[in-house]
């Protein structure tokens, strides 16, 4: 007769084996092991403006204890919005969602292009993004992601507020 082995409890290393990988999972929100940060609340900013109309969301992104360099930043699931271009300026810049081009801004005339920028350890930036809805309907995109290397090493952030363009007025 075929005895079935016994059921056991997990191990306490594979119950740790488990949750570091859930956390490596979603590890592309927020700040990651590499120490770098992108982004704060959860949440959805509005704005309305016409199709083709530019306008502009912004959000922190801190380096981690090495420089990194931003290597691409797109919309993540955008429908009818695109990414016109993108922009870092200094952390007193802003966070939010503005007009484009934003008037009275700090900083906005030190912004330089987002891809190729260089954080220094531990520097803080605001991230600019200017899009635009491509059609009648509202624009929206999940999130913003970031691309860059760390110490040479690709690596990739997600912010944590999504997007939404809309036609007249924002409910």
């Amino acid at each position: 007769m075929l005895k079935t082995p016994a059921r056991t409890r997990p191990s306490v290393t594979t119950v740790a084996v488990t949750i570091g990988l859930v956390a490596a999972l979603v590890a592309g929100c927020g700040r990651g092991d590499d120490g770098v940060a992108f982004g704060g609340d959860w949440g959805e900013v509005c704005s309305p403006a016409a199709q083709g109309e530019r306008h502009a969301f912004g959000d922190a992104i801190t380096a981690g204890e090495q420089e990194m360099t931003i290597t691409d930043v797109r919309l993540l699931d955008s429908d009818g919005l695109a990414l016109e271009k993108a922009f870092v300026l200094p952390p007193e810049g802003m966070v939010g969602s503005w007009d484009y081009p934003p008037a009275d801004i700090p900083g906005w005339d030190e912004r330089v292009d987002a891809v190729g920028a260089v954080l220094s350890p531990g520097e803080t930036r605001s991230l600019v993004v200017s899009v635009y809805r491509t059609s009648a309907a509202r624009g929206t995109a999940h999130a913003l992601a970031v691309s860059y290397t760390v110490d040479g090493e690709a690596a990739e952030r997600t912010n944590t507020t999504s997007m939404v363009v809309a036609v007249d007025a924002c409910p």
